[in-house]
């Protein structure tokens, strides 16, 4: 519950996808995919559209957010326009994404940065399944 999607037709959830409450997921020009067995905590915003801030008219930027599978996006996360999420990915609280994020790193920060690699076989099947909760 509380949580929005703008344009919920340009998105694509895979399954035993967790989205938790409180999340902004933003389909307004570009795509939104997120892969199996994915888990985004609350109050996650993912952004498509922005603007640039140097422009003189406040020219719009955008692109997909590609979200792979089995990734763990932990509560108050931020993915700016246009990144893509490797699989295994796990993104630490309160981190903003603004780069592409590579298969089984954990990132953590403003901006995220790499911390280390993940150790997990990646076969987990996610039992809990609110999507919108």
């Amino acid at each position: 519950m509380h949580s929005k999607l703008l344009n919920f037709w340009k998105i694509e959830i895979g399954e035993s996808v967790v989205i938790n409450q409180n999340c902004v997921l933003d389909c307004r020009r570009y795509k939104i995919i997120i892969d199996n067995n994915t888990d985004i905590g609350p109050y996650t915003r993912i952004w498509t559209l922005g603007h640039k801030p140097d422009s003189e008219t406040h020219e719009l930027y955008g692109g997909d957010v590609n979200i792979s599978h089995h990734v763990w996006i932990a509560s108050g996360v931020t993915i700016l326009p246009g990144v893509n999420i490797g699989k295994g990915a796990v993104i630490a609280a309160s981190s903003v994404v603004h780069k592409n994020v590579q298969e089984l790193d954990i990132v953590a920060g403003n901006p995220a940065s790499f911390i280390r690699k993940r150790k997990n076989s990646l076969t987990y099947t996610l039992k809990f399944n609110p999507i919108l909760e």
